[in-house]
């Protein structure tokens, strides 16, 4: 009797009181219904929150972006690009529903904004506001890449001395673009996004052994992209944390050698050459050093604010330590921007954004260089062909994926069974699959003649090795990765900037880094399921 009355003292405690969020949820219990005049929650001065709050509970995707790689290192992208020979059987890509927020991969409010797109099958639009950021951004990009273009052949204290100038210039309107992004993340999360959206259980400091360090982190992402009130820069290191907690389970653990180094912004990477100059090591030492400190700190006063079960205190309590850090925070980023100086320098690293000479002949390598291309496009306008029909046919659900050896679909009315009994065939259901299937054809079609070209390319090589045919396959391989470098010189180049590049602000920094991000077009993660108030 004690719990059914202390579960009814709590229900009406909950239904008298408008709390920002949960603390969690233990594992099978559901969040609890509220009632809602359906009127925008505030959760900030300024910040109109326009997804309502209802009564109703369902299971929905949360959507995070992938993980940012090493500045350098070579990951998979969307659409399969990466698959080299066409149809040979290789690991294949596939496009998600919520591919309409590519473009905004980099933001913290891309949950948010791929759950509203996904949302029900109903594939919507972007909204016009945030149509109007990619705007603004996307010019102040291309303004920042003009101004390093025309710096780029000075001497290093001039170059970093217009760098500079422009960096005051820029400021006022980056400051204003970020205000705004902050603004689009608080007005279309959900409420209940805010605080371990996506675990399964309550973390407790008194307790860590009672979880993986898998739900350990997601409690810190969930933080990092649903809390109010967190600047951008204090976002950026609790996904830092995030990815310590799930590759070393603290993140005051510091591997010997990762080959790589956690630099600013966060959550850049950089891989280190295998030889540094003893001095510079010793400094990097003493960043990686300060920072572990920082993050330990960070991570557990964010399990101590777990306990806390009002969302307002538990924002307080993070503030507060942020504040605490202020000094040894400005310290870190003196050594950051001391520690780019030097590692700019190193030819080592100008390398990472300078592909290596293909092995093959010039005139090989750029055919090569086409087909690779070629492979790309063709899947990202099959891809495309086949979200203007899903966006078309808003009756139907439509899944598909864009593979190594062709398009593979499937189609079902809304709110109907995804495998029902033998029944006649739906005329609609058919027109649609006869579409899909013409554009499936014709992806086939070119698929084939990409092989061929490819074919060709393999017996010229071949031609090249009248002796050593064995070598071919190995040469090829070697040539393909080459080609991929390649292809991504402009994203690699953008990174570079951002993680490298002396007199640019943070702001701009970030920009660099999101810019770098969109066109690396990483594959997007499928959702994480949630049980949240809709």
């Amino acid at each position: 009797m004690l719990v059914f009355h202390s579960l009814r003292v709590l229900k009406a405690v909950r239904a008298s009181l408008l709390v920002g969020c949960l603390g969690g949820v233990g594992s099978g219990l559901w969040l609890g219904a509220q009632e809602s005049s359906g009127l925008p929650v505030s959760p900030d001065p300024g910040f109109e929150r326009t997804m309502p709050v209802s009564s109703s509970i369902e299971r929905v995707p949360v959507y995070f972006p992938p993980e940012l790689p090493p500045l350098g290192a070579i990951a998979s992208r969307r659409y399969g690009a990466d698959i080299l020979p066409p149809g040979r059987g290789m690991r294949s890509g596939s496009a998600s529903v919520e591919a309409a927020a590519g473009d905004f991969v980099a933001e913290f409010f891309y949950p948010a904004l791929a759950l509203r797109i996904s949302e029900g099958g109903g594939y919507r639009s972007v909204p016009e506001s945030i149509e109007r950021y990619r705007v603004t951004r996307d010019n102040l990009v291309r303004d920042l890449r003009a101004v390093l273009d025309q710096v780029r052949e000075l001497p290093e204290p001039d170059r970093e001395a217009r760098l500079r100038v422009f960096a005051a210039e820029q400021k006022p309107a980056l400051a204003a673009l970020e205000a705004s992004a902050e603004k689009e993340r608080a007005r279309w999360s959900y409420r209940d996004q805010a605080w371990g959206a996506t675990r399964t259980g309550r973390v407790r400091i008194d307790d860590p052994m009672g979880f993986s360090t898998a739900e350990l982190a997601l409690l810190v992402r969930d933080v990092a992209y649903f809390q109010d009130g967190l600047d951008i820069w204090q976002r950026e290191l609790l996904l830092e944390v995030a990815r310590d907690v799930a590759v070393y389970g603290t993140p005051t653990a510091l591997s010997e050698n990762p080959g790589w180094l956690a630099f600013h912004p966060e959550p850049a990477r950089i891989l280190l050459p295998k030889l540094l100059p003893e001095a510079l090591a010793s400094r990097i030492a003493r960043y990686e050093s300060l920072k572990a400190d920082v993050k330990r700190g960070l991570y557990e006063t964010l399990l101590q604010t777990d306990r806390t079960f009002f969302a307002q205190q538990r924002a307080r309590k993070l503030q507060g330590f942020f504040e605490s850090q202020s000094g040894t925070l400005r310290a870190l980023e003196v050594q950051a921007d001391e520690l780019r100086r030097e590692l700019c320098r190193l030819p080592e690293m100008r390398q990472l954004v300078a592909p290596a000479a293909s092995p093959l002949s010039p005139v090989l390598a750029e055919q090569l260089q086409t087909i690779v291309a070629d492979t790309r496009k063709l899947r990202q306008v099959t891809a495309s062909a086949v979200d203007g029909i899903r966006r078309r046919e808003t009756a139907f659900l439509v899944s598909y994926r864009v593979t190594s050896t062709g398009l593979e679909y499937s189609v079902w009315p809304r709110n109907a069974r995804r495998f029902p009994p033998a029944s006649p065939p739906n005329p609609k259901v058919e027109a649609v699959k006869a579409e899909l299937a013409g554009k499936a054809g014709d992806y086939e079609r070119a698929l084939q003649t990409l092989a061929s070209r490819y074919q060709a390319l393999r017996q010229a090589v071949m031609e090249t090795l009248p002796n050593a045919p064995q070598a071919v396959g190995a040469l090829l391989q070697n040539a393909t990765l080459v080609a991929l470098q390649h292809e991504r010189v402009e994203a690699q180049q953008l990174y570079y900037q951002a993680t490298l590049e002396p007199g640019l602000s943070t702001a701009q920094r970030r920009l660099l880094l999101g810019a770098a991000m969109v066109a690396l077009d990483l594959e997007l993660p499928s959702g994480l399921s949630q049980a949240m108030r809709k």
